[in-house]
């Protein structure tokens, strides 16, 4: 049998984003490779609508204690005994004692850990309820970012970050999968939402201020005029009310008529609905990494979005627009995207689908997850794309230019997987 791996994080449930589509993701991956997968979580009281996980993998929930926003579970650490010890924990998220739980039992049975950030520390993530989130610091949030063996980051830009807030441990930069036929195979002509017919540029996301869609809709009103065949549709799930606030923007924009505003879509419909698309576009102010810019690249359709993600290869690679988050700049890149006749976005869009298929994909990632395991659990070589602290240089997996890891070097990852299956003489602590 392989590796036993317990994953904790907060939810799967689709609200919470790309960290729960990380966490289904990165499970799903490690199961497929024949590891011994559970994902530990919080009892959410709503499992039908998570983010579901596959066979291979073993959900187990925990009954929280407390006010939900504090994480903590009286019997967490007794679910992880029952599934047998770990060799390996795999924390996700900042903020919830659940994690700090996970770490103490992880230190109590001599068991390597690694966090994943998620995209938690970057600084637009910071200062939203900025005073609960320096109480946390201040009371184990900081400790347990330095105590723990390793951290995971999904961009080279977001780990050296994390080593500039002065944080000690070493960094594996991996990025996310992307499964590229998943994605390409979507039947366009299925999707349920209905365009009138008309061209579109689509957002797929949360309604947040994070994800800049104000400055789209005021980059929107800058040229809708100039292209009447051609509509906006944003979709996602409403967070605190700020999908009305956009719609309210959009009616004082007078561009109403020109955008649809719908709710989330998951699975089929969300592939259906982006092959749809014929230009994809998230005009942040912070990402971290954002997964839905490689789905809709894996899905053919050429992307615009901003500086503040970690996605300039796009530009490199003839397969998107990589601007400002300004509205000026948003408008010039949706004026020369719309411009384009559709042959050459399609073209784009297969440059942008062998981008992901080339660096992006289960086996390249799955294989980066297996030498990092076996780096921490048998002091195996270092991977190149694991950060020391003091580390200058940038990360050594840059498909041209964007995040992730050294897909050059993931051919000794039978060697390594071979390692995984001997007995384990020691622990990096």
């Amino acid at each position: 049998m392989g590796l036993r791996i317990v994953h904790i994080g907060e939810s799967l449930l689709p609200q919470f984003g790309g960290t729960a589509a990380a966490l289904r993701n990165t499970a799903n991956l490690l199961a497929a490779r024949g590891m011994e997968v559970t994902v530990l979580l919080p009892d959410s009281g709503d499992a039908l609508s998570e983010l579901r996980l596959d066979g291979g993998v073993r959900r187990v929930t925990c009954a929280p204690w407390g006010p939900r926003r504090l994480g903590f579970s009286y019997d967490l650490k007794r679910r992880i005994a029952e599934v047998g010890k770990p060799d390996l924990i795999h924390l996700h998220g900042l903020w919830r004692l659940y994690c700090r739980q996970g770490w103490q039992y992880a230190v109590q049975n001599n068991i390597p850990t690694i966090l994943s950030t998620h995209g938690m520390l970057e600084p637009a993530a910071l200062s939203q309820k900025k005073w609960r989130k320096s109480v946390a610091r201040w009371l184990f949030q900081d400790r347990l970012l330095n105590r723990v063996d390793c951290l995971h980051t999904t961009s080279a830009a977001e780990a050296h970050r994390v080593q500039a807030m002065g944080f000690k441990p070493p960094v594996a930069v991996i990025p996310l999968a992307v499964e590229v036929d998943a994605w390409a195979k979507a039947d366009a002509t299925a999707a349920a939402a209905d365009f009138g017919g008309k061209r579109m540029v689509l957002l797929m996301s949360r309604f947040h201020p994070h994800k800049g869609i104000d400055l789209l809709l005021h980059a929107w009103k800058l040229i809708e005029g100039e292209f009447k065949d051609w509509t906006l549709g944003l979709f996602g799930y409403d967070e605190n009310g700020y999908r009305s606030r956009m719609q309210r923007l959009a009616a004082k924009c007078d561009i109403a008529d020109r955008v649809v505003f719908g709710g989330p879509v998951q699975g089929e419909e969300k592939r259906r609905l982006m092959a749809r698309a014929e230009v994809f576009i998230l005009p942040s102010r912070s990402e971290s990494f954002g997964l839905v810019i490689p789905e809709a690249l894996a899905a053919g359709v050429p992307v615009i979005t901003t500086t503040r993600t970690p996605w300039e290869c796009i530009a490199r690679q003839a397969c998107g627009w990589y601007v400002e988050p300004t509205p000026a700049a948003i408008a010039t890149a949706l004026r020369q995207a719309m411009s384009q006749p559709a042959a050459a976005l399609r073209e784009m869009g297969r440059r942008g689908s062998a981008l992901i298929a080339e660096n992006y994909s289960p086996q390249a990632i799955g294989n980066a997850l297996v030498q990092t395991y076996a780096w921490m659990i048998d002091n195996e070589a270092r991977p190149s794309f694991v950060l020391q602290e003091g580390d200058n240089a940038p990360c050594a997996y840059r498909p041209p230019s964007s995040p992730g890891v050294d897909v050059e070097r993931l051919d000794a990852t039978n060697d390594a997987a071979t390692a995984l299956a001997m007995p384990r003489t020691g622990r990096r602590r």
